[in-house]
């Protein structure tokens, strides 16, 4: 009969470290990402929009997701107006 794994980092049994519940409630969701792609066609945009939301809710699905649409010139306005920041 095989031993039950006891967890190092709660102290739990059936699990490891590696696969602890605890361990991984208690990790910090501090992490952003920020991608600027240009020179696309309208078309080229929403094809990656939709192919990067569809990416969120396949790997971070409770993860907030938001995107901006705007020629090179509007964009960097929008995203400080997105950010609540004053647009220099």
């Amino acid at each position: 009969m095989a031993k039950e794994r006891i967890c190092s980092y709660c102290g739990g049994s059936g699990h490891d470290a590696r696969n602890c519940p605890s361990k991984k409630a208690n990790t910090p969701k501090d992490k952003s990402v920020w991608y600027k792609v240009d020179n696309l066609t309208d078309e080229q945009a929403d094809k990656m929009t939709s192919g990067f939301m569809n990416l969120k809710r396949k790997i971070a699905p409770d993860a907030h997701g938001a995107y901006l649409k705007g020629d090179k010139k509007s964009l960097p306005g929008m995203i400080a107006k997105a950010l609540g920041r004053k647009d220099d």
